[in-house]
Order: C-alpha cells, then structure tokens, then sequence
C-alpha cells in the first residue's frame, strides 16, 4: 500500500474536515471507530486511551459536540474493565457492537447493531421497518 498521503491525495475521504463540521452544525451526530482500527477486545487501559477516549475527546472539541458514539471494529468489544473505564471518560454516548439489535434496558455501552459485513442476518430493512404499520414509518 501507498503511503497515506499519497493514497489521500487519489482517494479523497468521504467527508472533509469542514464537510464534516457543516454535517454536525445541520443537526446530524458523529460517531467514531477508533484510532488505527484494532481488535478492541486485545487492548489494555493505555490502548483504550490510545485507541478509543483521547481520539473522542479530540474530535469532540474539534466539533464541539458533548458526545459521541463508538462502534467497534470487527465488533469485538473491550473487557468489562475496559468498557466501564470507557463509560466513566464521560465522552462516549455508546458502545455499539455487531450482534443484531439489543433489549430494551440494555446499557449503552452494552448495545449491538446490525451488521453490514457478514452474511446481513440482521437486516434492518427486513426485520424492523417493514414489520411496522406504514403509519408508524412517517
């Protein structure tokens, strides 16, 4: 692979960084997935500084938001430890992982989502949407 520049400079990224101030300033929440994308479920406390809360607490104040959510790569969650230490940061909203929709009641650093990669067994579309009245949609 390329180095980074080089691969940025034929690749743009989907947003810039004042596409992506303008996304939130018209009402639209940001999230992030880490710094370099790793197995969370490997990392100790330094790598979940590293990894997950001090690149949130830059592109919280870079964007002046109070919060923002987390996804997990691959969706391999932290350790509990890990995960409390995320919670107690105070910067993270959520903890989303890629098991399929959560229970009510669950805790937000404890919630999954659908997967986009795999084999889609968690369709939004499928199982959520369409099993509502068209009313409630609108």
């Amino acid at each position: 692979m390329p180095p980074l520049g080089d691969y940025l400079d034929e690749h743009r990224p989907y947003f810039t960084r004042e596409a992506l101030a303008r996304w939130v300033a018209d009402g639209h929440a940001v999230g992030l997935h880490t710094h370099t994308h790793p197995d969370c479920s490997l990392l100790d406390d330094d790598g979940v500084r590293a990894e997950i809360i001090e690149p949130a607490q830059r592109l919280s104040i870079e964007l002046g938001v109070a919060s923002l959510a987390f996804s997990y790569p691959f969706g391999r969650r932290c350790a509990a430890a890990q995960e409390r230490m995320l919670a107690q940061a105070g910067i993270l909203q959520c903890a989303l992982g890629i098991r399929g929709f959560s229970q009510r009641g669950t805790s937000p650093f404890r919630l999954e989502r659908a997967a986009i990669e795999g084999d889609m067994r968690f369709s939004v579309y499928g199982k959520v949407l369409l099993g509502f009245p068209r009313s409630r949609l609108s």
